[in-house]
C-alpha cells in the first residue's frame, strides 16, 4: 500500500450517492432547499433521487426503506484517500463499518500508530488482492465524482449533525468502476441479517428497528470497503 491516508468522517447512519461531479452545485443548492423548506424530513433521500437523472447515480443504501432496521452489518464508517507524492493514480476507499481490529492485532502499538495504519491493516484482512468486485459502473464525464453522504432518517436537526456532506474527487476515466471488498465475518453478518429481516417481517408491530438486538451483535471484525481509482489533485475538495 502507498503511504498517505488523508481521512474524513461520514454520517454513522447514513446512505451514500456516486454521481459525476459536473453538476454539484445545483446538486448542493437543491438539496439546501430541501434542508431549508424541512430540516426534519423522513424523505429526503427519496426527494433527492427524484431530481438526479435516472441511472447516472449509485445508492448505496444503508437502511431498509420500509422501516428503519440498520442494515449492511455497520455502525459507522469513513472515507480515505490513498496516495504518494510520486504518483498522482491513487485510489479512495470509504469503509462502511466501524471494524474492530482489536481481537486480530496483537502487536505492541501505540494508539497513534494503530490510527495512522488502521486502513492498511484492514485492507489486508478483506478479499481485494483475491478478485476484483464490481457493484458498479457510473457515468463520469466530467472526469469528477461527487460523493454525497446523506444522514439518517431519524436525523435530528436540533443534534448539531449536518443533513449532508459531500466531496468531490477528480477520476481518470468517463466511466467510474466502484468496487467493494470484505473480510468472511462481514459476509456472515450480512447473511445474518438478511434472516433476522425475514423474521421481522413476520411481525406485526412497526417503528423503529435493529436488527442487531436481544444480545446478537456483529461478528468482528466486520471490515467492508467501496473504492474507486482517482487522481489526486488540488481540486480534491469536501464541499461541506
Amino acid at each position: 500500500m502507498l503511504n498517505n491516508w488523508p481521512a474524513y468522517s461520514f454520517s454513522p447512519d447514513g446512505d451514500i450517492i456516486f454521481i459525476d461531479g459536473e453538476d454539484h452545485q445545483s446538486i448542493i443548492n437543491h438539496m439546501y432547499d430541501l434542508v431549508i423548506a424541512n430540516p426534519d424530513d423522513e424523505r429526503f433521500l427519496q426527494k433527492i433521487e427524484s431530481f438526479l437523472p435516472k441511472n447516472s447515480y449509485y445508492l448505496f443504501q444503508r437502511t431498509n426503506s420500509n422501516n428503519w432496521a440498520i442494515l449492511r452489518s455497520y455502525t459507522s464508517g469513513y472515507l480515505c484517500t490513498n496516495y504518494s507524492d510520486s504518483n498522482k493514480k491513487a485510489k479512495c476507499y470509504i469503509s462502511t463499518t466501524s471494524h474492530d481490529l482489536s481481537e486480530i492485532r496483537k502487536d505492541s502499538y501505540t494508539a497513534s500508530e494503530r490510527k495512522k495504519d488502521s486502513t492498511e491493516f484492514a485492507l489486508q484482512q478483506t478479499n481485494i488482492k483475491q478478485k476484483k468486485i464490481e457493484i458498479a459502473n457510473i457515468p463520469t464525464p466530467s472526469n469528477k465524482i461527487m460523493i454525497i453522504n446523506i444522514a439518517p432518517r431519524d436525523y435530528d436537526s436540533e443534534g448539531g449533525l449536518p443533513k449532508f456532506k459531500c466531496y468531490l474527487l477528480d477520476v481518470p476515466n468517463n466511466n467510474t468502476a466502484l468496487y467493494e471488498c470484505y473480510d468472511e465475518s462481514f459476509k456472515s453478518n450480512i447473511a445474518e441479517e438478511k434472516i433476522l429481516e425475514k423474521q421481522k417481517e413476520k411481525e406485526k408491530d412497526g417503528g423503529w428497528y435493529s436488527p442487531w438486538v436481544h444480545g446478537t451483535y456483529p461478528k468482528k471484525p466486520n471490515i467492508h470497503f467501496i473504492y474507486f481509482d482517482y487522481i489526486k489533485t488540488d481540486n480534491n475538495i469536501e464541499l461541506g
